[in-house]
């Protein structure tokens, strides 16, 4: 964190990462000692094991359960009264992640935000509805909204290979630095997209937000090398529970959080 807020408070890695309970960290018949921050070392991030690897379950659940929390999100849906279009407005927020999401080698991670707009109980528009096992670059999704680092080479053409990136295009969610905007510190930590669903008119939309840790596009590159071609079906795909919104014209309003 940037700010000297922040810093004093000690919001580090650990505070997230490695979460704990007050208690004995030893013990010894006959001797009493002293209670302090006893740390669990799963480390939960993103990142899974892909074969056989102790408690893999567990490593799952605690990686859901950090991103189930991460953001903070809100959708609005305006309608035409007359019979046009409709603006589907998605409001994503770096609630908790303490740093900019995704994090760590975000090239490679696949962040992507799906919406769906049904109308008369059929799907009118959809951007971001990703099969499962295939990879998001193939999804062929003109308004696809992907939260992730492009490594650009001296061609301007996407590369996986560190040594050839001479460019970054970046479209993070950025993290919080500071508590109030009027810190100088502070960093705007809101993305917003609009989608135009022609000649829609929505009684239902829904917002969900998926992760993978890492692409199934580079995956394939790294099978085609000769990589066990198998572990691709063990590569997850999270949905940040957090971050599902449903609107409906019952509700009454434009938006929804």
């Amino acid at each position: 964190y940037a700010s000297e807020d922040y810093v004093d408070q000690n919001l580090n890695c650990g505070g997230c990462h490695m979460k704990g309970t007050d208690e004995p960290v030893a013990r010894r018949e006959g001797k009493v000692y002293p209670e302090r921050r006893r740390h669990s070392h799963s480390w939960p991030g993103v990142d899974v094991a892909l074969t056989d690897f102790p408690n893999r379950d567990v490593q799952r659940a605690l990686i859901q359960d950090e991103l189930d929390t991460v953001l903070n999100p809100q959708l609005c849906v305006t309608v035409d009264p007359v019979g046009g279009d409709a603006t589907i407005t998605v409001d994503l927020e770096n609630l908790a992640a303490g740093h900019s999401f995704p994090s760590g080698a975000s090239a490679d991670r696949r962040v992507w935000v799906e919406v769906i707009a049904y109308q008369d109980g059929n799907e009118a528009f959809v951007s971001g509805k990703v099969p499962d096992g295939v990879s998001v670059k193939d999804a062929a999704d003109p308004n696809l909204w992907e939260i992730r680092d492009w490594h650009m080479d001296a061609q301007g053409e996407e590369t996986h290979f560190f040594w050839e990136v001479t460019d970054i295009e970046s479209e993070l969610l950025p993290g919080p630095t500071a508590r109030f905007p009027e810190d100088p510190n502070w960093t705007e930590t809101h993305r917003i997209r609009a989608y135009t669903a022609e000649e829609v008119q929505p009684d239902r939309v829904t917002l969900k937000v998926f992760m993978r840790p890492f692409g199934l596009d580079i995956f394939d590159i790294l099978a085609s090398e000769g990589l066990d071609a198998s572990i691709r079906e063990a590569i997850p795909t999270f949905e940040l529970r957090g971050a599902a919104l449903e609107w409906t014209t019952d509700l009454g309003r434009p938006c929804v959080r």
